[in-house]
Parts: C-alpha cells; structure tokens; sequence
C-alpha cells in the first residue's frame, strides 16, 4: 500500500484546460511541491505543441517543483519521471513485463506508447518546473489522431486487462516520484542513470 509523499501537495481538478497552463497560473502561489491531476483536460498538449488527446479516465497530471539547480540539471526531471512512471505502471499491474523506456519522455508497453512526459519551465530563470505526465490508463487515441510515423499508443486496460482509477494511480506515482527525486538529490545523476 502506498502513502502520500511527504511535503507534496495535491490537487485535483475536475475539469481543467491543461494541468500545465494550470501549473503556470499557480506557481507562484505554491510553498513547495505540488501536483495537479486533471479528470478531464479540454486543451491537452504534448512536446512541441503537439495536440495529447485525453479520453476520460485517463491520466493527466502536472507536478510543479521548485528545485535549485542550473537548466541542464532540471532537464534530468524527465529521466526521473520516467522511472517513476516505469516504476508506478510495474506496481499497479504486477510485472514489468512488456514496459520499456523510450528516452527522454515516453514508457512503452508491448511496443506501444503508453505515456509520455513534458517538462516546461515556468517563471524564467530560477522559477520552477511543471512535469506534465499522460498516461493511456484506460484507452488509447486511435492511429488517425498521432503524426504518421510515431510510435502507435495503447493503453494500459487493453494491454494488460488492469483497470486503475486516476486518483489511484496519482498516488503510486507520486510516491515513485519522491523517492526518485530523493536519491537525484541526495547523490546526483549516476543512481538515476545507472
């Protein structure tokens, strides 16, 4: 059983535009970590400004942090929420079977892509950083809404059969993610890389 992480904050959101523009518009009223979960996303988004389609009862969170280092070491977020979400999807299912990472902001499973990752700073220099995450818990976009080429999505519940409910899954990432941004922290980049 997983618990909330200590000193993180969470809201959730019934209906939101984006939980990174939300993330932006909240930032500079947050003490510390805090991480958004939107039920329902109406201007989702990807890298590049990529459209992200986000049928309901799939996930879509943003975690704003504040951490104090130079841009290239706020790059590493990402390789940190990937192994949270590696680590998150292996505990809800069961197995790691099938899961991979697809470096630096997409988890596969089967071959498909089943999350992807978006960092972006918020605030210029010495602001903080939204850690946008979609997961296709529950279904996935059909091939017409992805650019020719890109890897197809699936989606956890037609992979593997597991349902999970968002608010759940938002738990056992958030614990996943603070005991990765701990060991980052606490001794540097080799522990995550490795």
């Amino acid at each position: 059983m997983t618990h909330w992480p200590e000193g993180y904050g969470r809201r959730v959101l019934a209906e939101v535009d984006s939980t990174n523009a939300e993330a932006a518009r909240i930032a500079a009223g947050l003490s510390g970590p805090e991480w958004i979960l939107g039920q329902r996303q109406t201007a989702a988004r990807g890298r590049r400004g990529r459209p992200w389609v986000n049928p309901a009862g799939n996930f879509a969170a943003t975690l704003v942090i504040r951490p104090e280092d130079t841009p290239d070491k706020l790059a590493l977020r990402s390789f940190v929420a990937a192994l949270a979400l590696y680590d998150a999807l292996a505990s809800v299912t069961g197995t790691e079977t099938g899961l991979a990472l697809k470096w630096p902001n997409d988890v596969l499973l089967n071959g498909g892509k089943l999350a992807g990752i978006l960092l972006e700073g918020i605030g210029g220099p010495g602001g903080h950083l939204a850690i946008g995450i979609g997961v296709n818990l529950l279904s996935a976009p059909g091939r017409e809404a992805v650019e020719p080429g890109a890897v197809p999505p699936v989606s956890l519940l037609g992979e593997t059969g597991v349902r999970v409910l968002p608010e759940t899954f938002l738990e056992v990432l958030a614990t996943a993610f603070a005991a990765h941004e701990a060991r980052l922290t606490s001794y540097g980049f080799e522990p995550i890389r490795t």
